[in-house]
């Protein structure tokens, strides 16, 4: 595998108005609803803190990051810096990215998870593959839209 350009990259298409789409991906209680985090920091802003608890495959770990790009209704990046259970930290930052894109009245949503060749080296693959897994197994995009389009 080349971990130097290794990505997960997950797509869906929302049935619905990318407006609809943007102002759930801003709003804190809907956020928490999708990543099924109660105790969710966000602040969508360049610059605003993430914080999300997380569970999977038996880990619990918090991630934690920072705004770096927000451009309305096109796109949205973070920070992604796993702290595990017992407090350590990786030594460098992912990122994750949400890029909408309007087709008619659906909305393209793509995320992208990278940056993992920053990690050490003794991780790296080991990390790429523990997020390939979390973002597919875990269905997070199809639980998306099924929230946006909850009536």
């Amino acid at each position: 595998m080349d971990i130097e350009n290794a990505a997960v990259v997950q797509e869906i298409t929302i049935p619905a108005p990318i407006e609809k789409v943007w102002a759930f991906l801003l709003d804190e209680q809907k956020m928490k609803r999708w990543l099924n985090a109660n105790a969710f920091v966000i602040d969508v802003y360049g610059g605003g803190k993430i914080e999300i608890p997380l569970s999977f495959a038996g880990e619990a770990c918090l991630v934690e990051g920072e705004f770096g790009l927000v451009i309305p209704y096109q796109k949205l990046a973070f920070t992604w810096l796993e702290r595990d259970a017992y407090g350590e930290r990786w030594f460098n930052n992912t990122m994750v990215t949400i890029s909408l894109a309007e087709n008619g009245a659906e909305t393209k949503v793509t995320l992208v998870h990278d940056g993992f060749k920053y990690l050490p080296v003794g991780v790296r693959t080991a990390v790429y593959q523990k997020y390939q897994a979390f973002w597919e197994e875990s269905s997070l995009l199809l639980h998306l839209q099924s929230l946006i389009l909850e009536k």
